[in-house]
């Protein structure tokens, strides 16, 4: 057998267009890695969801998952993602306003 190449890491991206987290191991899909960008930022102002194309600032900050996604993790059942900022703070998405 041939080797093609070696997995040395594997990353899981919660929000679209931040930083992600290194995860031990992770549920493939035929859609890829389970809970891999579930969220993303809303544009409010013109209904849709934005990147780091029109946000480059996203880039600097990091998402990740306090707990294990459960398997229903996806469109309408995006679990709970913890932001980190530049400046070290974090909010959660199940903090309040």
């Amino acid at each position: 057998m041939i080797q093609a190449g070696r997995i040395v890491s594997v990353w899981r991206y919660p929000v679209k267009s931040m930083a992600g987290e290194r995860v031990a191991s992770a549920d493939l899909t035929t859609l890829g890695v389970h809970a891999d960008r579930t969220w993303a930022v809303r544009d409010v102002e013109h209904a849709t969801t934005t990147g780091a194309k029109k946000l480059p600032g996203l880039l600097w900050c990091t998402a990740r998952y306090p707990h294990t996604p459960p398997a229903d993790a996806g469109p309408g059942h995006a679990p709970e993602v913890i932001i980190g900022f530049p400046d070290g703070r974090e909010i959660s998405s199940s903090d309040p306003g």
